[in-house]
């Protein structure tokens, strides 16, 4: 069966565009990744002609873009907070563990190689595919009741390969997944009891697979790096019982500083990387906005609430933050 040929690994690159030998393996949910290739086409006329002709084409590749889910482990994830938010910062160690630090800074420069294994079937004969210059234009971090906590990575790769050979995978151990067992959430310094909660983040990236955008006259058909673009859009939705008006009051407050709010969600694990330390992911949206209130009577049971807005800059602290708390000693 395939299923256990399965496997993804990265890697920081140094240059955009320039692969590197993946060393980074994670658990995942789903890879959806698609490599795209387009058709430069003549519609050049001659007499006898009706359909073009087949040696009136010329192909050329468009990079690769497409979703990637993984489960948000005790050692690991680390690795993506500079890809996701643009700077990341290390502290520690405290009590054998270390706090890797993510807030909003420039996505320039920084993107990795991604390699997926999609062995054949029914042969189960190993087949990577390297994906170089990679970026995330969009994720979205979400956990319910019941779940562990997911993110999924909108990816963009500048080209693909398929004859680079399958990277031998190793894993970090001792690892446990954050779940909502561990979950605690609070609005305003106060704790929410939360039945599901989801952040997301576009960076804005302009020049992605697929589209015309940065690229040129210049002898290669790829693009050159994303860049960002228009402003960068956090958003985020909480549902929760419909306890007061408190949150209601937010949303449909007549000040500007009536409808934000500070709101930190937490995620621990349990297993001890020192004497007392555990792991743990704690996401803050400094200035979130309450934009929408929804709550409504359909059918005899108790009154739940789904909130959601965005993520604001207060013009000094990081519009989103996540903290990143493990035995990893880096990101």
């Amino acid at each position: 069966m395939a299923v256990e040929k399965f496997q993804v690994g990265f890697k920081k690159e140094s240059t955009y565009g320039t692969a590197v030998t993946v060393d980074r393996f994670s658990e995942f949910v789903s890879e959806k990744i698609k490599p795209m290739s387009g058709r430069v086409k003549s519609n050049g006329m001659r007499s006898g002609q009706r359909v073009r002709r087949k040696d009136r084409q010329v192909p050329f590749k468009q990079g690769a873009a497409g979703p990637v889910v993984v489960e948000v482990l005790s050692s690991g994830f680390g690795f993506w907070l500079e890809h996701l938010l643009g700077t990341v910062g290390t502290s520690g160690p405290t009590d054998s563990a270390y706090t890797h630090t993510g807030t909003l800074g420039t996505l320039l420069g920084k993107s990795f190689t991604f390699q997926s294994n999609r062995p054949f079937h029914p042969a189960n004969t190993d087949q990577a595919i390297t994906f170089e210059g990679g970026k995330i234009p969009k994720w979205k971090l979400s956990n319910k009741v019941g779940e562990v906590l997911q993110i999924e990575l909108e990816t963009d790769f500048e080209d693909w390969l398929t004859a680079t050979a399958l990277a031998s995978a190793s894993y970090p151990t001792a690892a446990e997944p954050l779940s909502f067992v561990g979950g605690t959430v609070t609005i305003a310094g106060s704790s929410v009891d939360v039945s599901e909660v989801e952040v997301s983040c576009d960076n804005k990236l302009y020049g992605l697979s697929g589209t015309d955008e940065r690229r040129y006259l210049r002898g290669s058909p790829l693009h050159k790096e994303p860049v960002e673009g228009p402003m960068r859009e956090i958003g985020w939705t909480l549902g929760c019982d419909f306890e007061s008006l408190t949150q209601f009051n937010r949303v449909h407050s007549q000040t500007a500083a009536g409808a934000v709010a500070t709101i930190v969600l937490t995620w621990a694990g349990s297993i001890l990387i020192g004497s007392a330390s555990v792991a743990s992911l704690t996401l803050t949206i400094d200035e979130a906005s309450f934009d929408d209130f929804d709550s409504t009577i359909d059918g005899p049971t108790p009154l739940h609430q789904k909130l959601s807005g965005a993520g604001l800059y207060d013009g000094s602290t990081s519009p989103i933050t996540m903290a990143y708390v493990s035995g990893d000693s880096t990101p």
